[in-house]
């Protein structure tokens, strides 16, 4: 399964940042050893080639396998990716936009059993822990360049900043480990006619 299609340095120039959230501790940094999980995800990291060259940016990240951990809470470095892999996309509607999430921070709460609000949750195994996360990120929506009156890839898309959001990590039926988080967009705040990330 080791595909290192992505370096470190690539996965890093995502902008992907992450802070500790259990007792206080610090931010565990991939490829350290109490952390061996989230550099084996790293290597299991695979962008989808080529769909960002038409927006003039990265292309969005996708996991190739989402085992990690096999027990207990994902790292909040692994609830980051695992969040990223979940909803960077080009959209399925007629804007055909593109959403990219940078500067992504996650903080992981304390386990809790499965419960009736958690029914709505893709192939979730309700015999395991339900991790509450929160955090923060940039949101960047990026248009298609072929759907604008005047073509560009520097100015196609718009990004919010500092958005926050909440929401679980959770097993499926599969053992594969998913992270959302829900939020809300103020567009007051929206910056437009900026670059999406390289």
């Amino acid at each position: 399964m080791k595909k290192p299609l992505l370096s470190l340095l690539a996965v890093f120039a995502t902008g992907v940042a992450l802070v500790g959230a259990q007792r206080g501790t610090a931010t565990p940094q991939p490829g350290n050893a109490a952390n061996p999980g989230a550099a084996a995800a790293i290597n299991g990291l695979a962008p989808e080639t080529g769909v960002g060259a038409k927006y003039g940016t990265r292309d969005p990240v996708s996991c190739q396998s989402r085992k990690l951990p096999a027990k207990g809470a994902p790292s909040p470095e692994l609830a980051a990716l695992y969040f990223k892999c979940g909803r960077e996309r080009v959209s399925h509607d007629s804007s055909n936009s593109l959403d990219l999430f940078e500067n992504v921070k996650v903080e992981i709460g304390k386990g809790r059993p499965y419960n009736a609000s958690d029914s709505s949750l893709t192939d979730i195994d309700p015999s395991l822990a339900v991790y509450p996360i929160r955090g923060s990120f940039d949101v960047y929506a990026c248009a298609d360049p072929e759907h604008m009156s005047k073509p560009s890839t520097s100015s196609n898309c718009r990004v919010n900043q500092d958005v926050h959001g909440n929401g679980v990590c959770y097993q499926t039926t599969f053992s594969d480990w998913a992270c959302i988080m829900g939020y809300d967009i103020d567009f007051r705040t929206t910056k437009r006619g900026v670059p999406g990330p390289k």
